[in-house]
């Protein structure tokens, strides 16, 4: 579409990604975080209190801690990480993280719950 002048705006999550394809597709195309701010979205690797190989566990998450696995995510797909700065992004950019808990207790409550292994039978009343 964007190709064959049908389309000339895209709202898009994963807009670096796009960004990146169309590129090299060999469209001539921009990436912009409006003024407002937009979401930010960020992975997280987490070992489970049942792993059997830990070692093995953290020596991934160290290796994804590298600087050539974020270039390799940044050239191949576009993608912002943790290692490597974005073409993508400006120092004036607002990306929005974290939004304040909606009820702190509750979430206190499912966290415990989480730690002491219980597993979900049913959703805690708030």
């Amino acid at each position: 579409m964007f190709m064959n002048g049908h389309a000339a705006l895209m709202f898009a999550n994963y807009g670096s990604q796009q960004v990146q394809l169309l590129k090299a597709a060999g469209v001539d195309v921009g990436y912009t975080v409006p003024r407002e701010g937009a979401l930010a979205w960020l992975d997280c690797w987490a070992i489970t209190r049942g792993a059997r190989n830990i070692a093995l566990a953290l020596a991934w998450i160290n290796f994804m801690l590298e600087p050539e696995p974020g270039d390799a995510l940044l050239i191949r797909q576009g993608l912002a990480n943790t290692t490597a700065e974005s073409p993508n992004l400006r120092p004036q950019d607002r990306l929005k993280w974290l939004e304040p808990v909606e009820d702190a207790a509750r979430r206190a409550r499912l966290w415990e719950r989480i730690l002491a292994g219980d597993r979900a039978r049913k959703v805690l009343a708030p």
